[in-house]
C-alpha cells in the first residue's frame, strides 16, 4: 500500500513541479515612493491578490511582563472595529468587499494577511489600512475578546498537546520570554487594558520592522501606490526590545505530567541549528531521514510501520530569532510509552553516531526538492513563502538557488553534521498522560 501511495505522490510532485516552479522563481522587488519594500510574484491566472506581511521582532516574545497574551489579544481585536467603523460595521464592510483579512501573533513576529479579488482591491486595502493604523479597541470588543481568550486558555489547559509543548518550553527556556506559548494565563489576560493594546501597536507597527510578500494579479506600479496608501503613515521607527540569545537546556531530563487519558503525548528535543548556519541544509536532510514527512523516515518505519506503536511520529528543526531547537514528537498508548521512548531515543542515538546512508540522502533530497512546488498551490501560499524567505534573510534569488543548495550537500557533510547535532544524552523529554514510566527512567 505504501509503495502505491509513494508512486502516486511522486507523480503528482513531478507534474506540479514542471507546471509551477518556473514562474515561482520570478520574484520582483518593488519599492514605493515612501521607501516601503515588497517582494512580488505576478500571477494573472486568477483575479486574486494575496499579501502577507510581518512586523519583524514584534511577536508574543515581546509581551509586556505580567501581561502575557497581549499580542494574541491585539491580533483578535484589529478587525473588531477600526477608524470610524465599530465592530459590526467593520465586519459588514469586510464581508461586502469579499476580502479576507487576518492577523496572528507568532513567537518572534506579528503577522498580517489579506486576500482580495482584483476589482475590490481599493475597498479591501482601505479596510486593512484602518485595521493597522487606527484600531479602535472599544470597551465592548476588549471585553468580548478577553472572554474568548479566557475560554481558550481553559480549553488549552485540558489539551495534552498544548500542555506538553508548554512544559517543554518552560523547562528548556526557563526565565526567558521563549518559556511561554503566547496565549497567556487567566491572571495575565485580566491585567490587559486598552492602553496596553494601543501601546503594543504604537511600539511594534513601524516601517523599520515591516516585511511584505505579494502574489497575484497586480502590477508593480499599482502595488507601489497600495504600499504607500496602506503602510505609508506608519511610524518609521519604534521601541527596541532587549531580548537575549539563549540555548535550550542541554541536560537529559524526563518530565511527566499526569493526566487521566488513554494516550500519552511525548515531546523531546535539544539545541538545533540557526537558519543562517552553513550546515543548515545538511541538518535539514539528516532530520528528514530521521523523522521527516515522508513514509521512508527511520522513525516512521521503526516505530509506526514495523511495530505499530504510534500513528504519528516525526522530527523537525525549528529556528527562532534568539534560539533554535531540534524536536521530536510522538503519541502512543500509555502502556507503550516506555518501549516507544526507548526506540525513539535509539534512532536518535543511531543517526548521531553512524549518520545516514547514501541512498537515504538521495531519497531525502528528492523528497524535499520534489515536494516544495506543492507549497506554491495558491497566491496566499506564495505570498507566505515570500514573507518567510525575507524573515529568514535568504535573499531574492533563494527560490532559484534552493534546489542546488540542497543537492550540494555531500554524504560526508551530512554525517559530520549529524554527529554534531543529534545528542541522545541531551534530550529534554516531556510526557503528558498516564504512562508506564517514571522520572527515574530516561
Amino acid at each position: 500500500m505504501n509503495g502505491k501511495i509513494c508512486s502516486i505522490l511522486v507523480f503528482i510532485i513531478s507534474v506540479f513541479a514542471h507546471s509551477t516552479f518556473g514562474y515561482a522563481m520570478d520574484v520582483r522587488k518593488v519599492v514605493s515612493k515612501k521607501g516601503i519594500t515588497a517582494w512580488l510574484i505576478k500571477d494573472k491566472s486568477q483575479p486574486l491578490i494575496s499579501v502577507s506581511f510581518a512586523f519583524r521582532g514584534g511577536g508574543f516574545v515581546t509581551d509586556s511582563r505580567g501581561k502575557d497574551g497581549l499580542a494574541e489579544a491585539v491580533s483578535r481585536l484589529l478587525t473588531d472595529g477600526a477608524g470610524d467603523l465599530r465592530s459590526l460595521d467593520y465586519q459588514r464592510e469586510l464581508e461586502a468587499s469579499t476580502a479576507e483579512i487576518s492577523f496572528s501573533a507568532a513567537q518572534d513576529h506579528f503577522i498580517g494577511r489579506i486576500r482580495t479579488i482584483k476589482n475590490e482591491q481599493e475597498k479591501a486595502f482601505k479596510l486593512l489600512r484602518m485595521a493597522i493604523i487606527s484600531p479602535r479597541f472599544d470597551a465592548d470588543s476588549v471585553k468580548r475578546v478577553r472572554s474568548q481568550l479566557l475560554a481558550a486558555i481553559r480549553k488549552n489547559f485540558e489539551n495534552p498537546r498544548y500542555l506538553s509543548s508548554l512544559a517543554w518550553v518552560e523547562a528548556a527556556f526557563y526565565g526567558h520570554p521563549y518559556a511561554k506559548l503566547g496565549t497567556g494565563t487567566a491572571e495575565t489576560i485580566t491585567r490587559i487594558k486598552r492602553v496596553d493594546l494601543a501601546s503594543f501597536v504604537k511600539d511594534r507597527f513601524t516601517r523599520d520592522r515591516l516585511v511584505i510578500g505579494v502574489a497575484g494579479d497586480i502590477s508593480a506600479a499599482t502595488l507601489k501606490g497600495l504600499l504607500d496608501d496602506v503602510f505609508g503613515n506608519l511610524p518609521i521607527n519604534g521601541k527596541k526590545f532587549d531580548i537575549l540569545e539563549i540555548q535550550p537546556t542541554s541536560s537529559e531530563k524526563l518530565i511527566i505530567i499526569q493526566k487521566p487519558i488513554p494516550q500519552s503525548i511525548i515531546v523531546l528535543g535539544h539545541k538545533g541549528l540557526k537558519r543562517n548556519d552553513p550546515d543548515w541544509y545538511a541538518a535539514l536532510l539528516a532530520t528528514e531521514v530521521l523523522g521527516g514527512s515522508g513514509f521512508s523516515s527511520r522513525l516512521y518505519k521503526g516505530i509506526r510501520e514495523k511495530r505499530g506503536l504510534a500513528y504519528s511520529v516525526y522530527s523537525y528543526l525549528k529556528p527562532m530569532q534568539y534560539s533554535t531547537v531540534l524536536m521530536g514528537r510522538v503519541a502512543t498508548t500509555n502502556q507503550k510509552v516506555r518501549r516507544t521512548l526507548k526506540l525513539f531515543k535509539a534512532h536518535w542515538q543511531e543517526i548521531g553516531k553512524r549518520g545516514i546512508t547514501a541512498a537515504e540522502l538521495k531519497d531525502a533530497k528528492k523528497f524535499i526538492n520534489g515536494s516544495f512546488p506543492l507549497r506554491l498551490r495558491s497566491t496566499r501560499a506564495i505570498a507566505n513563502i515570500l514573507l518567510g524567505i525575507q524573515l529568514a534573510n535568504l535573499g531574492e534569488t533563494y527560490l532559484s538557488r534552493r534546489r542546488s543548495l540542497i543537492n550540494s550537500v555531500s554524504l560526508d557533510q551530512a554525517n559530520r553534521v549529524a554527529r554534531q547535532l543529534f545528542k541522545e544524552n541531551e534530550l529534554l523529554t516531556v510526557v503528558v498522560g498516564n504512562p508506564d514510566i517514571n522520572v527515574q527512567d530516561k
